[in-house]
């Protein structure tokens, strides 16, 4: 929040569990998302369902949170920082709160393509065997 505040960039900081309709709301109306996570959570879903409403994502780089998974590198707004430098944390928000936004029908498309019941039964279905082969 001190990076945001220090930038004069908007700034609404969820902690806790928001009910379903306030949390479409605030994913709605967000010109970003920022996922400062540096270890595993929820971030990656937030950041997807935002991704999916055409808002940019500003998501940490750590190893351990598991969102470099889901988005991997070149898709038009999405942005990773360095998950312990505030200096690129404050750089990278600067960057994603004045740049372009994702085009909202291709990032729908991305994540529907990308996520859906299929693929992702298959890719839980193959690290399961892959699991039971190696013990």
């Amino acid at each position: 929040s001190q990076a945001c505040n220090s930038l004069g960039v908007p700034l609404r900081v969820t902690k806790t569990a928001l009910p379903l309709d306030e949390y479409v709301s605030a994913l709605a109306s967000c010109r970003m998302l920022v996922s400062p996570n540096y270890q595993a959570s929820t971030g990656g879903l937030s950041a997807l369902e935002a991704y999916a409403l055409g808002k940019p994502v500003l998501l940490s780089n750590s190893p351990l949170n598991g969102v470099v998974d889901y988005f991997g590198h070149g898709l038009p707004g999405v942005e990773y920082f360095q998950w312990d430098d505030r200096q690129d944390l404050e750089a990278k928000i600067r960057k994603v709160y004045d740049g372009p936004k994702p085009d909202a029908a291709e990032s729908r498309r991305w994540v529907a393509e990308t996520f859906n019941d299929r693929i992702m039964a298959k890719q839980l279905s193959d690290v399961f065997w892959g699991v039971c082969r190696a013990a």
